[in-house]
């Protein structure tokens, strides 16, 4: 029996709100463990979905499949590493503790999940795990065999309802990702796991470049001192300042538009060219005066002048 308005089952209705009781009764009176929505979601995606370990464990007992995919390629792994409650999501050092997605993504790993599998965007477990918050789990799936560098192949949907810079995870790893939240104990895990530290997205935007702040908005940045942290451990890697992007941005760049003056300090005594043009001739100092829709920032210009900067020429 199907509900009308979402074509779900019985089952997955008692499913996704986490009734395993309900469950078990449907599956032994013969409910289709394998039934799915016009979207390939299943009744263990639902469960997944919700993070109910219980309703996991009496569908898998029923036989659900473990590796079943939707129409997006996500499998039950993916669905419940990448789900959260509906308190998360502003920031990664606010993920509910008691979030039942992670304990239903461990057990689904202990039951033997390809922790391998990729979405139709080349998403995995692990990107997700890092885009939430999740140490625990991301090290689960190191452990279990995740890929470390494997890269989006298009933008997925925001997790976050950060829409304004989204295009630029194309391409983006699990450290990436790491990098951008500034998420010093995610990167310090993946680095032990041997991811790279340098690989770039498909705009050519490196970890250290979106640190920094290239291509974000300020409205989803992480703390100042975060980033300054995550800086430091990027150049202390050995990052090199001076690589741009599609666009001849650098990191400084980067920094100067969102007004991050303890990263252009850190960049400058790093090498970086306080006067270094992109693609339009804009300069880091030109970014700051000109580039952003608030008022400009005196202490980030006063800053880029001691360091150097030159006036910026304003095209009429």
């Amino acid at each position: 029996m199907a509900e009308h308005e979402a074509a779900q089952t019985a089952l997955m209705w008692a499913a996704a709100g986490g009734h395993a009781d309900v469950v078990r009764v449907l599956a032994e009176s013969g409910a289709d463990i394998h039934a799915r929505t016009p979207r390939g979601f299943t009744a263990l995606m639902f469960a997944a979905q919700f993070g109910d370990v219980a309703t996991a464990q009496v569908l898998l007992e029923a036989g659900a499949d473990l590796e079943g995919r939707a129409l997006d390629g996500s499998t039950p792994l993916l669905v419940a590493s990448r789900s959260m409650d509906a308190l998360a999501g502003i920031d990664w050092r606010i993920i509910p503790s008691q979030s039942g997605h992670q304990d239903t993504a461990l057990f689904l790993i202990n039951q033997g999940a390809d922790v391998a599998a990729t979405d139709k965007r080349g998403r995995t477990a692990l990107h997700a795990a890092v885009e939430t918050g999740r140490p625990i789990l991301a090290k689960a799936l190191i452990d279990a065999g995740a890929g470390i560098d494997g890269q989006f192949g298009s933008p997925p949907p925001p997790l976050r309802g950060d829409y304004i810079s989204r295009n630029s995870f194309k391409g983006a790893s699990p450290f990436w990702l790491a990098a951008r939240d500034a998420n010093l104990p995610m990167m310090r895990i993946l680095l032990e796991a041997g991811a790279d530290p340098f690989l770039p997205n498909a705009y050519n935007v490196t970890p250290l470049m979106i640190a920094s702040g290239l291509g974000e908005n300020d409205a989803r940045r992480p703390q100042d001192h975060l980033v300054v942290d995550a800086v430091r451990l990027l150049l202390d890697l050995g990052a090199d300042v001076t690589v741009t992007n599609r666009y001849g941005q650098t990191a400084l760049h980067g920094a100067a538009s969102m007004w991050e003056d303890g990263v252009i300090q850190l960049l400058v005594d790093n090498g970086a060219d306080v006067n270094a043009e992109d693609q339009r001739g804009r300069t880091p100092l030109y970014l700051v005066e000109y580039g952003n829709a608030n008022a400009p920032s005196e202490s980030t210009a006063d800053l880029l002048r001691q360091l150097g900067a030159a006036e910026p020429v304003v095209q009429r």
